[in-house]
């Protein structure tokens, strides 16, 4: 595995923890942007997000749709499936998706 599927990985892992964590389940592509950032140290572009939150909607792991951002144009809000819950916990693997270390959730 080379080091840019590494961060991909890491990325859907750390999509998944920052909606576990969010009231609802549920939060937009922005905020999840940034916050991935944050949480792996390499920041996203907008283009990046959209296509890592496709690829976890692909895998049944989120749900996403087309909100209006008001002055922010269109988001896409982006919610956590059972699935998703069980991968982000390490109880369900899913290859793309980094294994949570243990005791990390």
């Amino acid at each position: 595995m080379n080091l840019a599927e590494r961060l991909r990985q890491d990325q859907h892992l750390a999509i998944l923890h920052l909606l576990e964590r969010c009231i609802g389940y549920s939060q937009n592509h922005a905020i999840l942007r940034m916050a991935v950032g944050q949480a792996v140290g390499v920041e996203l572009t907008d283009t990046e997000i959209r296509a890592r939150l496709d690829w976890l909607e692909n895998n049944n792991l989120i749900t996403t749709e087309q909100i209006s951002g008001g002055g922010l144009g269109d988001l896409v809000k982006a919610t956590i499936t059972r699935k998703g819950q069980l991968v982000a916990r390490g109880e369900d693997v899913v290859n793309g998706v980094s294994r949570p270390a243990p005791g990390s959730f």
